[in-house]
């Protein structure tokens, strides 16, 4: 419980970052938002890595299926990585899907 609980605190700073502002380097400002609000995840694996999770979040996105759904997914096989990837790739690499995780996000 306690862990599910620092994870949602730093999905809700994730997101507000997100919403603080576009920039023209998406790739760029997601990786800082991973090192601000995951230092473990993000000293722990390499930038080319964390883009591709990241992308790979989106794809998983475009192909249909819900942030609630992908979130769930993630939280139920203790991926705990995944639901702070996820965050910050909606905020930054496909931003598409930012409003779907702010309202998944509020639901919480």
């Amino acid at each position: 419980m306690i862990r599910r609980i620092g994870v949602m605190g730093s999905l809700v700073l994730i997101a507000l970052l997100a919403l603080a502002g576009c920039t023209s380097d998406p790739e760029g400002e997601y990786l800082q938002s991973l090192k601000e609000n995951a230092p473990r995840l993000y000293a722990d694996t390499s930038s080319r890595d964390l883009v591709a999770s990241g992308y790979e979040a989106c794809n998983t996105l475009e192909s249909g299926y819900s942030v609630a759904e992908v979130m769930d997914a993630t939280m139920t096989d203790g991926a705990t990585d995944w639901p702070l990837i996820i965050a910050a790739a909606t905020g930054h690499l496909c931003s598409e899907h930012k409003a779907e995780f702010q309202e998944w996000l509020n639901a919480q």
